[in-house]
């Protein structure tokens, strides 16, 4: 199949800098060819240790896991603190491709008004949208509208949460979910062993991979 016709997928690794083994884990599955996004805890304890490596990846684009629910300070209102993140990486030379939120913060109702205050203060246009969980049901479709002002989200944008082990334990081959138009998200969580399916979603990336064409979230916002 020609690459261009490939369904094109970000597959994206949430919490880098979360510790040591989690951000060997990720830029493992980089070298590897398995992905080519990640998003990073600013306050993890893994923080410098993902900086230093990731000057040596430029390819490997990186937004910020934005986090108010582990390792973040707890003081100030939701834009202060989001931000105050956004700028952490900035400050040590990271151009952030996108936003998501540590636990999906960012996905709840509640913080719709910061999110979009966050988007518009700095810039930052690519956010990671609903999941399949929610699918296009009509709380999906406003929540892409409302945040939509600021954000790029195409129309056919989708994440699929877990989807390597979501659509296995649904009787589905994660390939189907890929067929539409548009940018599909990936997430996973490689070295994190809260999610101790990890090692099924990287034995599955190995074996979709030639069926993708993987890119970023800087590749949605142009």
């Amino acid at each position: 199949m020609d690459n261009a016709a490939l369904p094109r997928v970000i597959v994206n690794a949430d919490d880098l800098g979360m510790s040591l083994a989690v951000n060997d884990a990720i830029f493992r599955a980089f070298d590897d060819g398995l992905l080519c996004s990640a998003t990073l805890l600013v306050h993890g304890p893994g923080f410098a240790d993902a900086v230093q490596r990731l000057r040596e990846r430029p390819a490997l684009r990186v937004g910020v896991h934005l986090d108010t629910t582990e390792f973040a300070p707890s003081e100030g209102g939701l834009v202060t603190r989001w931000r105050a993140q956004v700028d952490r990486a900035r400050d040590v030379g990271i151009t952030p491709s996108h936003l998501d939120s540590h636990h999906h913060v960012h996905l709840q109702w509640g913080s719709l008004m910061a999110l979009r205050r966050l988007c518009a203060d700095t810039g930052i246009r690519a956010v990671r949208g609903r999941s399949l969980d929610y699918g296009l049901a009509v709380r999906s479709q406003l929540w892409r509208g409302f945040v939509g002002t600021f954000a790029a989200m195409p129309e056919h944008f989708l994440t699929i949460e877990h989807a390597l082990a979501l659509a296995a334990a649904r009787g589905l081959d994660p390939a189907q979910l890929l067929g539409r138009p548009g940018w599909t998200e990936i997430m996973v969580h490689p070295g994190n062993p809260r999610h101790a399916r990890y090692a099924t979603e990287m034995e599955a990336l190995r074996r979709l991979r030639p069926q993708w064409r993987i890119g970023n979230f800087a590749d949605i916002s142009r």
